[in-house]
């Protein structure tokens, strides 16, 4: 499932991505439960780390650079592209 106007790219069912508007996602699971996050950058750089489990993790990627991130949560990876356009 591909939501390319939000710039999210879905590799893997048990992990959704929603987009709250201008630069924010909340990561929630299927299972209930996100075991660890973690946030990188397009040149391999970790940005963000959450490494105890949570429910849902809310993310603000109004304070990086436009550009492509990864975001890591139940072995699953997802591709955000940031265009550094708030609504």
């Amino acid at each position: 499932m591909l939501f390319r106007s939000w710039g999210i790219e879905e590799l893997n069912a048990d992990v959704r991505i929603h987009s709250l508007g201008d630069g924010q996602y909340r990561i929630t699971s299927e299972t209930g439960v996100l075991a660890g996050f973690t946030l990188v950058d397009q040149q391999g750089k970790m940005l963000h780390m959450i490494p105890e489990n949570q429910e849902e993790i809310e993310v603000d990627l109004r304070h990086f650079s436009p550009g492509i991130y990864l975001i890591r949560a139940n072995s699953a990876v997802r591709r955000v592209v940031w265009s550094g356009i708030q609504e």
